[in-house]
């Protein structure tokens, strides 16, 4: 009973925090929808993190790419990842550490490289701003709520960082990715959702990866 429990918070928080498109809006009024976020905050602070990263992990043994096959090993395990020392950088990297973390701390590391890919991919494309820290805030300054790229920066709530150990794989993930890392496991892809939904947005994108807990897009 309590592992369904934790599992539907999770999928509720992925569900709110996934990769929203410009002008898509919800249908629930922003007071409801701000009430349920606050409910589902307090109880996400009280799962392990040990206990978000076992719900995070896929049981399927590839599920890792959709239409395409590759022998690649990914190398960076929790181990590898657990032995790093704490990096340090300046504020595009902090941008970056912090919207992993948001975004997808309850992933394996795996899926942490696979939404850090996609935040990258977006810099170097023409269609998105050019660097890290304007990406991840991209339609935040219209002023209206669950209406920006990355929903953690415009859902009306305080973000606050309570999982020491869950922000310090987000930081050696956003260190290594910065160091000019391959970007080879989601194929270029510029868009993601949380696997238990299915926008409207994603039914002209061509899904590249299935990593995790989320489906993975370029475009058409």
């Amino acid at each position: 009973m309590l592992k369904q429990v934790y599992f539907s918070i999770i999928v509720f928080v992925l569900m709110m925090s996934g990769l929203l498109v410009e002008g898509s809006t919800l249908s629930t009024k922003n007071s409801e929808v701000t009430k349920l976020l606050k409910l589902e905050k307090s109880f996400l602070n009280n799962v392990p993190f040990s206990r978000l990263r076992q719900i995070g992990k896929s049981s399927a043994v590839n599920n890792s790419l959709f239409w395409q096959g590759s022998s690649n090993i990914f190398k960076y395990t929790d181990e590898r990842i657990a032995k790093m020392p704490e990096p340090s950088g300046g504020k595009e990297w902090q941008c970056f550490s912090e919207a992993i973390y948001f975004e997808a701390r309850g992933e394996s590391v795996k899926g942490q490289f696979a939404v850090a890919e996609v935040i990258l991919n977006r810099v170097d494309s023409k269609r998105f701003p050019n660097s890290i820290c304007k990406v991840v805030a991209q339609g935040t300054k219209k002023g209206r709520r669950h209406n920006c790229q990355f929903s953690y920066n415009c859902d009306g709530l305080t973000e606050r960082i309570r999982n020491k150990a869950a922000y310090s794989v987000s930081k050696k993930v956003a260190k290594i990715m910065m160091g000019n890392e391959p970007r080879s496991i989601t194929y270029g892809a510029l868009y993601y959702h949380a696997k238990f939904v299915r926008p409207k947005w994603s039914r002209n994108l061509k899904r590249t990866a299935t990593i995790g807990l989320h489906h993975f897009y370029i475009d058409n």
